[in-house]
């Protein structure tokens, strides 16, 4: 009798995860799904100095990370370029683009931007 309930187990367990897929909903290729997840990763800033330079990126599960070149975003996904404004990085040969880049959105020199509206406030005053 014992034997009968593992093969009983045996194909209930087979059958639940060989369900066919969904005729009405397009298979998810396997680059959609990296570039949905490349999506989901926000680029922070870059910072430069004389030695490297260094981005600070979010990832979807809201986890930090210092990135340099060379090194991996997601698996098979590593850093080619990085320069001050943005982030670029190399995709598998698979997929139809060859990489994906994040850039710094807004101003990317705030302190700048203040310097620039007292000067046009200054100039604007009579007497000057």
């Amino acid at each position: 009798m014992k034997p009968n309930y593992l093969i009983a187990t045996l194909l209930l367990a087979q059958g639940t995860s060989a369900l066919p897929r969904n005729p009405f909903q397009q298979p998810i290729l396997p680059c959609v799904s990296l570039l949905r997840q490349l999506q989901q990763w926000t680029l922070h800033g870059v910072i430069s100095s004389e030695k490297s330079v260094v981005a600070l990126m979010r990832d979807p599960k809201k986890n930090w990370h210092r990135m340099m070149k060379g090194m991996p975003v997601e698996p098979d996904v590593l850093v080619t370029d990085l320069a001050p404004p943005f982030l670029s990085v190399a995709l598998p040969s698979a997929c139809g683009q060859p990489f994906y880049s994040w850039e710094i959105k807004g101003n990317n020199y705030g302190m700048d931007a203040l310097n620039r509206s007292a000067d046009r406030m200054a100039a604007g005053r009579p007497g000057r």
